[in-house]
């Protein structure tokens, strides 16, 4: 009986040991695998004091502020396009990236912006010459040459730069939008215009906007160019010698049309599917000068709690937007809310956005 009571004992204490032992096993399982990040993914260009900086976030996972990938090769990045999983970068110094790799353009010193087509990459700035140009892969088309005195035969001194880039969708014109200040030669008659100028070249052929006004070399008449079926928009500022005022709006196939009565400063041009968006930002001179961060749509203005809009993207059914908010931060906000923020506008510039997979 002893002996029955004891193998009892023996064998209960094992039970314990052995449920004890299960219960530590499955205390130590290895921990779960971390999520990472995935596409489709944002990405924004931009620059610090001494290089381009691009940064990527992941649109739907939440893993904290986007560190950006400094890029030697470049000044800026200022045009970003994507397709499929590829990303390509304007790099400012003579070529762009396409994804982590450098590609030179023969005879660019500056790529200021880039286009895709089934026929390649389009890019546009200024060729080693100093000369305004765009290229179709590696072939050069001189711009610089069609500023001259058949235009303007007073002409002095000048200052001209390229704006936008974009390709029509039916006949694939490459469109490239710029702008020119120029003060006349000594002794030109008054009537003669001069001064700021929009500039609009369709393959190559040239088109001047606005009726001119002094006001300096810095100020840009237009800042991009978009196509949409057979319609050219050309979003900027009307230099107006009649008012000396300055209105905010865009050109479409040459016609002016103002936004918010020309109080509204825009900043780049986009399509996407049958809209156009320019963003910018609204203004007002009284009681008190302030401004608010805001996007023209089809003809309806949006604002955004910021104090300047800078470029936009959509994706599906989402409008992506970059900027500057209250406080001098750079941010995206997506449908109007807040998305993003990248750090302080004081130290840090971001110019275009793109989504890709």
């Amino acid at each position: 009986m002893k002996n029955a009571i004891q193998l009892i004992m023996v064998l209960a204490v094992g039970l314990t040991l052995s449920s004890c032992k299960k219960e530590n096993t499955a205390k130590t399982l290895p921990p779960p695998i971390p999520i990472t990040a995935t596409g489709p993914y944002l990405y924004v260009g931009g620059s610090t004091y001494a290089n381009g900086l691009c940064w990527k976030k992941s649109l739907y996972e939440n893993l904290g502020n986007p560190v950006p990938d400094t890029l030697v090769n470049s000044s800026n990045i200022s045009s970003i396009l994507t397709a499929g999983k590829e990303v390509y970068l304007a790099a400012q110094n003579g070529g762009y990236y396409k994804n982590d790799s450098f590609v030179s353009i023969t005879g660019a010193s500056i790529i200021q912006y880039i286009a895709l087509s089934g026929t390649g990459l389009y890019a546009a700035g200024l060729d080693e010459l100093g000369n305004l140009a765009y290229w179709q892969n590696n072939s050069e088309v001189n711009l610089g040459n069609t500023i001259g005195r058949n235009q303007f035969p007073y002409q002095g001194t000048s200052v001209y730069g390229i704006t936008g880039l974009a390709l029509s969708g039916l006949d694939q014109s490459v469109l490239v939008s710029g702008s020119l200040f120029f003060e006349n030669e000594p002794f030109t008659p008054d009537s003669v215009p001069e001064g700021n100028f929009g500039l609009l070249w369709n393959n190559g052929g040239l088109s001047v906007y606005g009726s001119g006004a002094l006001v300096s070399a810095a100020f840009s008449p237009t800042v991009g160019v978009a196509a949409l079926g057979n319609d050219v928009y050309v979003a900027g500022i009307f230099p107006s010698r009649a008012d000396k005022a300055d209105s905010g709006g865009y050109w479409k196939n040459g016609v002016w049309n103002s936004i918010n009565n020309g109080s509204f400063y825009p900043s780049s041009i986009a399509s996407f599917g049958s809209d156009v968006y320019i963003p910018g930002y609204t203004y007002t001179w009284t009681p008190n000068y302030s401004q608010q961060a805001a996007y023209w749509k089809n003809g309806t203005l949006v604002q955004l709690n910021g104090e300047a809009a800078t470029a936009i993207t959509v994706y599906g059914s989402d409008i992506y937007v970059l900027g500057v908010d209250q406080n001098n931060n750079i941010v995206v906000w997506k449908n109007g809310a807040l998305f993003e923020t990248l750090g302080s506008a004081s130290t840090l510039r971001a110019t275009c956005l793109a989504i890709g997979e």
